[in-house]
């Protein structure tokens, strides 16, 4: 699977790739409503035991084991988590003045979670660019980012060979 531009997508048709669905990307810039942040909603995404949890909710959205990935290959040193009981987010630093989403994974319905989440991320990491990589058709998705200023621009497609990925898309606010 890979994510790619739609002007890369006929080439990679061309290499026998479909198209899984499709993604915009979300893009922050600063500018948010303001909201309140407290030291209580900080401690609520900030569980300090996230292993297990990216274990079992990654699985379920994903359908394979990716912790092994996400630690060895995902996580740097610029890395935050931000998680509840009902999922987590990563972000990291792309360079100086960008962050990126990757992976944020919640239950299905948990929306006042995600809420606190993408607070969390935009309070830690506000005075960056923010970039993330969102399923357009889940509208319980895009609204959530449209809501904090996010604006969503750019078509991609999730691509892939062979098997056709089941990827629990609900569950995936961010690739």
């Amino acid at each position: 699977m890979t994510l790619v531009q739609t002007a890369e997508k006929k080439i990679f048709e061309e290499f026998d790739f479909q198209e899984h669905s499709q993604f915009s990307q979300a893009f922050y810039t600063g500018g948010a409503k303001a909201f309140n942040f407290s030291n209580a909603t900080a401690k609520s995404i900030a569980n300090e035991n996230y292993l297990p949890l990216i274990d079992s909710i990654d699985k379920r959205a994903f359908r394979e084991k990716r912790l092994e990935y996400i630690t060895n290959n995902l996580m740097k040193q610029s890395s935050l988590i931000l998680s509840t009981a009902f999922g987590y987010q990563h972000s990291y630093g792309l360079h100086k003045n960008m962050i990126k989403i990757s992976p944020w994974v919640m239950e299905d319905a948990a929306y006042t979670d995600a809420e606190k989440i993408i607070r969390g991320i935009i309070y830690h990491r506000g005075l960056k660019n923010i970039i993330a990589f969102v399923p357009s058709g889940i509208k319980e998705i895009t609204d959530l980012y449209r809501s904090y200023n996010f604006e969503l621009r750019d078509d991609f497609y999730l691509v892939y060979t062979n098997k056709k990925p089941n990827l629990d898309l609900e569950m995936i606010y961010a690739l």
